[in-house]
């Protein structure tokens, strides 16, 4: 183990090696970056050196002292210093700001972690682009599942490769509500988890201070200085957790949906700016949403973040910062504004929409839209069915959007809301032998127009001779197979052989679905 920590740490040294080169050719204006640098390289050093000066001690059987906290390269480093380079997690000098850990880095250890078991987790990543989505409990509806759903579908295999997508849930207290949210996505992304695009992460509950006894600010009630300290203190930890895994980091909420090609158009954007220092690109015009910056630049902003955490939104606290970094003190605001948006560059229109109506701050409603976004959405996705002799319905659907259009690949099925004994009924004649359902209610504009409380039931052509058969009988023939799920509008199920070939397929609300 301890060679393997030395021959990683290596590695990151020659990493933030390269990164000081790289931060070394930028202008004055980020000298500080450059000595915040300094500092991380100095710090690895150190470790590296005591790492070797643990071994040397280990092979003349000297007693080894315990581990302390150490300023001399020839002493030992502590515990908690080493923790840091096994898990890959890294925190900057904003550890001053954490007074109340009492120094001990060990307590930032993520309370749940999960990521791919095969491929390699170190402190730096290769991936171009890392993408923190952080979630709370909300009082009335999850968002989360479709937010996700929206980023995986409109990535194409290259890109898969490429990015990485980590999931914070920010329930400290409420660890039944973290290890259930993270079986529901690991239910439906585990191969997206293996393969190392999707991480879920969770804080201890140690990282935060006393979020019942703050100062309250900007005249704001307590719920809601609560509500934003504790949201500043989640997204600082998410970009801890991200700092070394890419080159990019972007910020996102759980509640948004994207156009299709977006990270092909971040990238292209990227490439398109004519100066290496701009702070930060926006894709979308809202809060903090789809905002990008260099992971060589989220050190200072983690610091700023911490340092102010109680005073500001974290929006708000984006503002200040470049005020502060980028404009003179006797500047004007029109001036100000001027100079930062040669840094704070926009790209419209915008590639995420808010969607969320209940906000994570109870009792809050908050109807939010990008009017830059636009109509480019992927509504819905094609498909080749096989041939029917008869598709029924007793809903009453829109002209526009039929069954038949959406059975056939050239439109999606929209009608109004279902209620118990509705049907969507397929016949097949001769019948078909199928191995897999898959149907999906709701899309990107109307998330909530979606079945749930419902089945989908398929009627044998024959009656089937195996009596141990696993579905249960839903009565005149049928058995049902799947049923859609409140969270993602999904049905699927592999259908088994002792029930083929399938004549008639039907989907039937159990009772009134209202949305």
């Amino acid at each position: 183990m301890r060679y393997k920590i030395e021959l990683e740490t290596r590695e990151f040294v020659d990493i933030f090696q390269h990164r000081l080169d790289y931060i070394s050719t930028l202008n004055t204006d980020n000298l500080q970056q450059l000595n915040a640098v300094k500092q991380q390289n100095l710090l690895l050093l150190r470790t590296l050196n005591s790492i070797k000066l643990y071994k040397q001690q280990q092979q003349q059987n000297v007693a080894i002292p315990p581990f302390k906290q150490c300023n001399d390269t020839n002493t030992t480093v502590q515990q908690s210093e080493l923790n840091v380079i096994e898990t890959g997690f890294r925190l900057p000098s904003g550890l001053s700001y954490l007074k109340h850990l009492h120094g001990k880095t060990n307590l930032l250890s993520p309370q749940f972690q999960r990521t791919s078991n095969s491929k390699r987790q170190t402190v730096y990543s290769n991936y171009t682009i890392v993408i923190g989505m952080p979630t709370v409990k909300r009082e009335k509806q999850s968002y989360l599942i479709k937010t996700i759903q929206s980023l995986i579908d409109n990535l194409n295999k290259n890109e898969l490769q490429r990015i990485l997508i980590v999931c914070l849930i920010g329930e400290p207290y409420n660890i039944e509500y973290v290890l259930a949210t993270s079986q529901e996505i690991e239910k439906l992304y585990a191969e997206h988890i293996e393969n190392g695009l999707l991480e879920i992460v969770a804080p201890p509950s140690e990282y935060y201070p006393d979020l019942n006894n703050l100062k309250l600010t900007l005249n704001d009630n307590y719920e809601r200085v609560k509500w934003r300290t504790k949201q500043n203190y989640d997204f600082s930890y998410l970009m801890m957790y991200s700092l070394s895994r890419g080159k990019y980091y972007m910020q996102l909420e759980d509640d948004v949906i994207t156009k299709p090609d977006y990270i092909k158009t971040i990238e292209t954007f990227i490439k398109q700016q004519h100066r290496q220092d701009w702070f930060l690109l926006e894709f979308s015009s809202l809060g903090f949403i789809g905002k990008l910056v260099h992971t060589s630049d989220l050190d200072a902003l983690i610091n700023f973040f911490l340092l102010f955490a109680t005073d500001k939104p974290i929006d708000w606290l984006v503002d200040y910062y470049m005020d502060t970094k980028y404009c003179h003190f006797e500047a004007d605001k029109k001036s100000c504004t001027r100079t930062k948006s040669l840094y704070r560059i926009r790209f419209k229109p915008s590639l995420f929409q808010h969607f969320g109506v209940f906000s994570s701050l109870k009792g809050k409603i908050q109807i939010l839209q990008d009017k830059d976004f636009g109509k480019k959405l992927k509504l819905f996705l094609a498909n080749v069915n096989p041939p029917t002799v008869s598709l029924k319905t007793t809903l009453k659907q829109s002209k526009k959007y039929s069954l038949i259009g959406a059975y056939t690949g050239q439109n999606f099925f929209w009608a109004s809301y279902p209620k118990a004994n509705d049907i969507v009924e397929f016949t097949y004649d001769p019948p078909l032998s199928i191995e897999r359902l898959y149907f999906e209610s709701g899309n990107p504009r109307h998330p909530d127009d979606r079945f749930f409380n419902t089945t989908v039931d398929v009627r044998p052509s024959v009656l089937p001779k195996d009596k141990n058969i696993t579905y249960k009988y839903a009565g005149q023939g049928f058995y049902t197979v799947a049923n859609f799920s409140h969270v993602t509008g999904i049905a699927e199920a592999t259908i088994e052989k002792s029930i083929n070939p399938i004549s008639t397929i039907l989907i039937k609300p159990t009772n009134n679905v209202s949305k």
